[in-house]
């Protein structure tokens, strides 16, 4: 069965939390829990796509998004380890960026840890740009790069 992505369902939690946790260090510190993605799922601005890869969720990818004004925040993604660097991050980016224009959304940014030198390539791979650096921006006092896209 090939890879395929499709929306978040409330019984993708448990997975999605799991993956979120593996990839926990390259996010905010703040603690998520099952109930928190449950309720961000629920919001009317706010979306999840899940990919799997034989019937196993291997990655998921969020967006919070502005209708009124066409802009989007992606994130979080996560990708299972195995399965970096084997299309399904760029699945996932590209789901989301169907759903997000068929929302009204043409401009979609992206931060990253500037430490986190494989997802900012990944995401120039993505067609998005560098458009701003933010110093200190985390709890902990980390940069973060801000990337854009215009879909």
């Amino acid at each position: 069965m090939p890879l395929t992505t499709r929306h978040y369902e409330h019984r993708d939690a448990d997975a999605v939390l799991r993956l979120y946790r593996e990839a926990a260090t390259w996010f905010e510190d703040v603690e998520v829990t099952r109930d928190f993605i449950v309720s961000s799922s629920e919001r009317t601005d706010f979306r999840f796509i899940v990919a799997e890869d034989a019937g196993t969720l291997v990655g998921f990818i969020g967006a919070l998004y502005y209708k009124g004004v066409g802009r989007a925040e992606l994130g979080p993604i996560a990708v299972e380890g195995s399965k970096r660097s084997n299309g399904v991050g760029s699945a996932l980016v590209k789901s989301m960026h169907r759903f997000l224009s068929g929302q009204g959304i043409a401009r979609v940014t992206v931060k990253v840890k500037a430490g986190n030198k494989a997802a900012i390539s990944f995401f120039l791979g993505q067609g998005f740009g560098h458009e701003a650096y933010l110093r200190r921006y985390t709890l902990k006092g980390e940069d973060v790069a801000e990337l854009v896209a215009h879909i």
